[in-house]
């Protein structure tokens, strides 16, 4: 009996193992299939190819081979002759050329401001004549048809000089001002160290020329600084600075945090605008000793103490340059002069227009 029972027992145990292992194989045959595993993505190359236009031309400065073009002739008359200047070594004429080329770029926005400034208007007076009030719509109309005409002959004079040069790719139009800067062009040099050439609506096609503006444009800043540039000195002490204001810049992306020598250095600029009383000067003076408090507030003792030592090391730099041509409209060192005239002065050249303009300034 004993013998029978445990005959029994075998059986059922291995009629169980079989309906296990039949019902494992069936539920398996009809389940979906495990994904295949995700490949890692790639890792990003850290060797980014810079552009091969960077190595057009000589890096050595030459005297200019006479005036540049005149001011108002056409970029489509003159751009030969400036990029052949600007391959041999004429750093005005590498100025010109990347200024010409940056202002007609931008320049393809003037249309969409001008239809915009026309809606503007043209709401205005509807207001106007909804109100009835003709004396307010008498002098709407004469002011609207002097400012059309003004802003219409002004669009036009654009068109004319910018004609097949407004689709500028950024990246040639970074290279540009890179090729100035080069060459020693101070406006160029100004540009590239505080990142204004790489066009913020170009940053995604122009890797390469980020890649170069991270390995070149500190220590090109840096240099400024110790020239006693003063709107780099400015660009400088805004991108140390460290507050939220500053952050999207790229000179701010590519310097670390130091707010005791951004300290040091808007009390250096401060310091060497007291010598200059032309209005230009009072009211960027005002706006750093207002960054200076605001610093001020933000620092630690300890970044305070810090910044009188670092100024200790402004004694082997050169002076602060603060006199009128080269002063920036405010603290954060943009808005300084910068323009096709600069680039003539850079040359040698007088430039009338110039000169009126910062004798209007004092």
């Amino acid at each position: 009996m004993r013998l029978f029972l445990r005959l029994i027992a075998i059986v059922i145990a291995v009629v169980v193992a079989a309906v296990l292992f039949f019902s494992r194989e069936r539920w398996s045959d009809s389940s979906p299939p495990a994904p295949e595993p995700v490949a890692a993505a790639p890792a990003v190359d850290p060797a980014v190819e810079l552009p091969a236009l960077l190595a057009v031309g000589t890096t050595t400065p030459v005297p200019p081979a006479g005036p540049l073009p005149p001011l108002d002739a056409p970029l489509a008359q003159v751009a030969e002759e400036l990029e052949r200047r600007a391959a041999a070594g004429e750093p005005g004429a590498a100025c010109r050329l990347a200024y010409e080329l940056s202002a007609c770029r931008w320049s393809s926005g003037d249309h969409e401001t001008h239809v915009r400034w026309l809606r503007r208007k043209t709401q205005e007076l509807d207001r106007l004549e909804a109100q009835k009030n003709s004396a307010a719509i008498t002098r709407f109309r004469s002011e609207f048809d002097r400012d059309l005409a003004r802003r219409e002959q002004r669009l036009a004079e654009r068109n004319e000089r910018c004609a097949g040069y407004t689709e500028l790719d950024p990246g040639v139009m970074a290279q540009r001002w890179y090729q100035a800067a080069r060459l020693g062009s101070l406006s160029a040099r100004r540009i590239w160290a505080g990142g204004d050439a790489l066009p913020p609506d170009g940053l995604l096609a122009s890797t390469g020329e980020l890649a170069l503006y991270r390995a070149t444009a500190t220590d090109m800043a840096w240099q400024l600084v110790r020239e006693g540039d003063l709107p780099t000195t400015l660009r400088v002490a805004h991108a140390l600075a460290g507050l939220h204001s500053s952050r999207y810049g790229l000179l701010a992306q590519a310097l670390p945090e130091d707010r005791a020598m951004a300290l040091a250095l808007y009390r250096r600029a401060h310091l060497a605008l007291d010598g200059n009383d032309s209005r230009g000067a009072g009211a960027l003076r005002k706006q750093i000793a207002e960054e200076l408090d605001l610093l001020g507030e933000l620092s630690t003792a300890d970044q305070r103490a810090e910044a009188e030592r670092r100024a200790l090391e402004f004694a082997d730099w050169s002076p602060v340059e603060a006199s009128d041509r080269w002063l920036p409209r405010m603290a954060s060192g943009h808005g300084f002069p910068i323009g096709a005239h600069v680039c003539h002065r850079e040359a040698g050249e007088t430039v009338p227009e110039l000169e009126q303009a910062e004798s209007q300034a004092r």
